[in-house]
C-alpha cells in the first residue's frame, strides 16, 4: 500500500484481507482478526479513551449482530474486543460467514472512529492495519499458546 493513497475503510480492510486471510483455517482466520483489532484499538488509545473505543466497539457489535448473528459472540473485556466466544461456537458457522462477520466488524468499526474523529486517525489506522500480517499474528498466538502450557506445566510440577 502506498502511504499516499486514500483507501475506502473497505477498501483497505479488502486488501489486507486478501494479502493475509486466505487459505487459513477458521481459527487461524480468527486469530489473525483479532490481531487486526488488537492493533487498531492500540493506536486509536494515543488519542482516545478505553471508554470511547469500547462504546464504538459496543454500537458496531450491536448494530452487526442483526446483520451477522455470530458478532453476538464477540465481547468486549478491559483489554480490548475478545473473539474467544466466536473460537468456541467455530463449528456452527461455515468460514464464508466468519469471514463476512469479522470483515464488517473491522469496516464498521474504522468507519465510526473516522467519523467521530473526523479521519484525523484515519490514516494512522489504515497503516496499522496493513502491519498486522498472518505471520506475525500466528507466530504471537503459537508463542502465547507454548507460554501457557509451560505455565500449566510448572503449575502441576512437571517443568
Amino acid at each position: 500500500m502506498k502511504a499516499d493513497q486514500n483507501y475506502t475503510h473497505k477498501e483497505l480492510v479488502n486488501l489486507w484481507e486478501d494479502k493475509n486471510t486466505t487459505d487459513l483455517r477458521d481459527e487461524q482466520l480468527i486469530q489473525v482478526y483479532a490481531s487486526a483489532f488488537h492493533a487498531i484499538e492500540s493506536c486509536c488509545l494515543a488519542t482516545l479513551s478505553r471508554v470511547t473505543i469500547s462504546i464504538v466497539t459496543d454500537r458496531v457489535l450491536h448494530l452487526g449482530s442483526e446483520k451477522h448473528p455470530i458478532l453476538s459472540l464477540v465481547t468486549i473485556e478491559p483489554s480490548g474486543l475478545s473473539l474467544k466466544g466466536v473460537v468456541q461456537n467455530i463449528k456452527n458457522y461455515k468460514t464464508e460467514e466468519l469471514r463476512g462477520a469479522l470483515s464488517y466488524l473491522l469496516v464498521e468499526f474504522l468507519t465510526v472512529i473516522g467519523n467521530i474523529t473526523s479521519d484525523v486517525l484515519t490514516q494512522s489506522l489504515h497503516k496499522e492495519l496493513m502491519k498486522v500480517t498472518s505471520e506475525s499474528a500466528l507466530n504471537v498466538q503459537e508463542v502465547q499458546s507454548l507460554r501457557a502450557v509451560n505455565s500449566d506445566k510448572k503449575k502441576r510440577g512437571e517443568g
